[in-house]
């Protein structure tokens, strides 16, 4: 496990800031400074999982105590200055992610094997689980069969199979003003294609079911509409 010292001026203040974070969930151990910190003058810090600086280091701001410093702890015991960022690129991709996706990772390669490829125990639970995953995501969508939920890469790679699947040369597709380019670009390739676009003002939900309304028409084959925009927040 790795973990942030936030770094603090004196006992006092540690417990301070480990109350702070406490009252709104973020779990933080007051303990002795590493003997490497201890030598720059500070004796206590405040230790928290490595998913929740962000968190902390937005509430502690809000409360007028920014820390001193901050420093990373790996799980072999060293000890690292920490760089204090905010990432503003999480329309593109996420950087943070939950402890639990490098474990689950990490277990299905010392543990499972490719699915469908042997009788063995590695095999076996590899396509299990996969099984698994397609019943939850039927559920999640109401689907009545596992078997039609075709697991891919990522959203666009989905997505390139879904509409070369519905939508054929000289076919009608109803799109969003707010699409992605992975919706557009294998659209638009697509020999012939009619393409409607359901516009309406930015972050006018009515507005653009009442342009859907319009524009669902028969002889559509595909609509396709981003549930959120990664460019402008638009749910």
């Amino acid at each position: 496990m790795v973990y942030y010292l936030i770094i603090c001026r004196s006992l006092t203040y540690a417990q301070r800031t480990a109350q702070v974070l406490e009252r709104v969930g973020i779990p933080g151990w007051v303990q002795r400074s590493p003997k490497l910190i201890s030598k720059e003058g500070c004796g206590y810090c405040v230790r928290i999982p490595e998913r929740r600086l962000a968190d902390a280091l937005t509430v502690l701001r809000r409360e007028g105590m920014s820390p001193k410093q901050v420093f990373l702890q790996t799980a072999e015991g060293g000890v690292q200055r920490g760089e204090i960022m905010i990432y503003l690129d999480s329309a593109a991709t996420t950087l943070e992610k939950p402890g639990t996706v490098p474990r689950a990772c990490a277990w299905a390669m010392t543990h499972l094997a490719s699915p469908g490829r042997g009788g063995h125990a590695p095999g076996m639970g590899a396509a299990k689980l996969m099984y698994q995953m397609r019943e939850q995501a039927a559920r999640l969508f109401h689907v009545d069969d596992p078997e039609r939920v075709v697991l891919t890469s990522n959203a666009t790679h989905g997505l390139n199979i879904a509409i070369r699947s519905l939508v054929g040369p000289g076919g009608t597709v109803v799109i969003s003003g707010y699409e992605h380019n992975a919706v557009t670009r294998p659209v638009h390739a697509i020999p012939e294609v009619k393409v409607k676009v359901a516009g309406g003002p930015l972050f006018d939900s009515e507005g653009v079911y009442a342009a859907f309304e319009r524009g669902v028409t028969p002889g559509v084959d595909a609509v396709i509409c981003n549930h959120v925009s990664n460019v402008f927040g638009f749910v």
